[in-house]
C-alpha cells in the first residue's frame, strides 16, 4: 500500500482594503526600535509603525457589533529625507512641512490624507495590500482651513509611543506589538532586560 499525501487546500487571505484611492487618517505612530531588515540579512534599521484608519471602508467583525472603520498599518524607517516613505505620509497630512526640519509625529495624529491602494501577491500566494501615492486632500478654495469635501470623524483613539519615553502609552499597545518592540536592542538598552527576538510579517511591510 502506497502512502499518499493529499494537497492541503489553503483559504486565500482577503485583502483588508479594496483597490483604488481612499481617504485615510493617521491614528497611530509607534517606535519599534532597531529591527533587522526583511530584505537584507544582518542589516538593522530604526523602524516606526504607522497605523491608518479608513473611515469610508467599514467592516462588521461580530454580529452583535456595528461596522467599524478598517485600520491598516505599515512599517517605515525613521527617516524624513525628501524621498522617504515616512516623509511622504507626513507631507500628505500637512503639505506645508519640509524635510529639512525635525517633525513630531504625535502632532500629525488625527490628520486625514489620500492614498492609492493596489494589490500584490506574496510568495505564499496571498493577496495583500500595497499603499502608494500618498497625497494631501484638496482644500476648500473659499475657506482654506476646511477640506473640499466632508470627512467622517475619527473613530479610534490616537496613540503615540516612543521607546525613549517608555512606559508612556505602553499599556495602549497590542500584545503582539509589544513583543516586536521588546525584541529590539533599543528597547533592551532602555529597560536593561533583554527579550526574545520578535518576528515581523512580510505582508505588513510597506512595499
Amino acid at each position: 500500500m502506497s502512502l499518499q499525501i493529499q494537497p492541503t487546500e489553503q483559504k486565500a487571505k482577503e485583502p483588508k482594503l479594496p483597490e483604488g484611492t481612499h481617504i485615510a487618517r493617521f491614528i497611530q505612530a509607534v517606535d519599534l526600535g532597531r529591527q533587522e531588515s526583511k530584505f537584507t540579512k544582518g542589516e538593522f534599521n530604526n523602524m516606526i509603525r504607522l497605523t491608518f484608519e479608513f473611515p469610508e471602508i467599514t467592516k462588521q467583525w461580530a454580529e452583535d457589533e456595528p461596522a467599524k472603520p478598517v485600520v491598516y498599518g505599515i512599517e517605515v524607517t525613521s527617516c524624513i529625507s525628501e524621498g522617504s516613505n515616512l516623509f511622504k505620509v507626513l507631507k500628505a497630512c500637512d503639505d506645508t512641512i519640509t524635510h529639512t526640519k525635525a517633525q513630531d509625529l504625535e502632532a500629525f495624529l488625527g490628520l486625514p490624507f489620500q492614498v492609492h491602494v493596489t494589490h500584490a501577491v506574496s510568495k505564499k500566494g496571498n493577496t495583500y495590500v500595497k499603499l502608494k501615492d500618498f497625497s494631501a486632500i484638496p482644500r476648500n478654495p473659499s475657506n482654506p482651513k476646511k477640506y473640499r469635501f466632508n470627512i467622517p470623524e475619527q473613530f479610534n483613539d490616537s496613540v503615540a509611543y516612543s521607546i525613549k519615553a517608555h512606559p508612556r502609552n505602553w499599556d495602549k499597545l497590542q500584545d503582539w506589538l509589544q513583543e516586536i518592540i521588546a525584541g529590539s536592542t533599543t528597547f533592551q538598552e532602555k529597560t536593561g532586560q533583554p527579550q526574545p527576538d520578535a518576528i515581523l510579517d512580510d505582508d505588513d511591510l510597506l512595499q
